[in-house]
């Protein structure tokens, strides 16, 4: 995967109808999963990889793109493309997945694509994002681990996510390969969802990850504040504050 975002900007007449866009169905192996991926000429894109966000109207660009992953770092960029802005709507995709970006109008939806753009993957989304909160993640037990050049036990996840795993290139991540064996780099994600909700989710799928005593294999789940998780025998806290 490169460090490259595709972006578009759109209008939709209704949230209903945006939704509709981007609802997914799976079938027939040759039809699209989307109307989203039928409008770029595709079959498939991984929607965990897509930023989308609507409101009924956006006062700026920046207001668009707060929350958008990495965006800080192609925003201005991006700015200079775009001449006048009447949209009510942003996707911005981080695969590579579309082989052919482009610019569409569907029923309620015009949909116009930027461009694609080089993105730092340590930049932060655009302005005041924190209104989106931010969570702690504590280590149990006498363990330490080092994230972002310091050693700690507890870790401030804020609108930027955070990868549980390997180092990843891609994001912000936290690397436990040195005490649990056999981690996948993508093991748990822990995000902001569409719906703006705090969301783990597990893409290991190897029988290391587990929600309390449940096993948590490619399952995601909407944590509260006391709930622990783990990887292996490294144990988590799901918190609101750092202590």
């Amino acid at each position: 995967m490169s460090n490259t975002v595709d972006l578009w900007l759109g209008k939709s007449a209704d949230a209903e109808v945006f939704e509709t866009f981007f609802a997914e169905t799976y079938g027939e192996d040759d039809a699209p999963i989307s109307p989203f991926a039928a409008s770029q000429g595709e079959t498939f894109y991984d929607h965990d990889f897509i930023d989308r966000r609507r409101e009924d109207s956006f006062s700026s660009l920046g207001e668009a793109f707060e929350g958008i992953s990495f965006g800080s770092s192609f925003v201005e960029e991006a700015r200079a493309r775009i001449s006048d802005f009447d949209y009510n709507f942003v996707v911005a995709s981080y695969s590579d997945d579309f082989s052919e970006p482009q610019s569409a109008s569907v029923d309620g939806i015009e949909l116009t694509y930027i461009g694609r753009f080089k993105y730092d993957r340590n930049a932060a989304p655009v302005g005041n994002y924190d209104h989106l909160g931010q969570i702690y993640i504590h280590v149990l037990g006498d363990v330490k681990l080092e994230f972002e050049g310091e050693l700690t036990d507890c870790i401030r996840v804020d609108a930027r996510g955070l990868m549980i795993g390997k180092v990843n290139p891609w994001g912000r991540s936290l690397d436990i390969s040195g005490v649990v064996p056999g981690v996948d780099m993508n093991q748990l994600r822990i995000s902001v969802n569409a719906e703006g909700i705090w969301e783990l989710r597990d893409f290991g799928n190897n029988g290391l990850s587990r929600l309390g005593l449940d096993s948590f294999d490619d399952e995601r789940s909407m944590p509260w504040p006391g709930i622990k998780f783990s990887v292996g025998a490294l144990e988590f806290l799901w918190s609101d504050g750092p202590k």
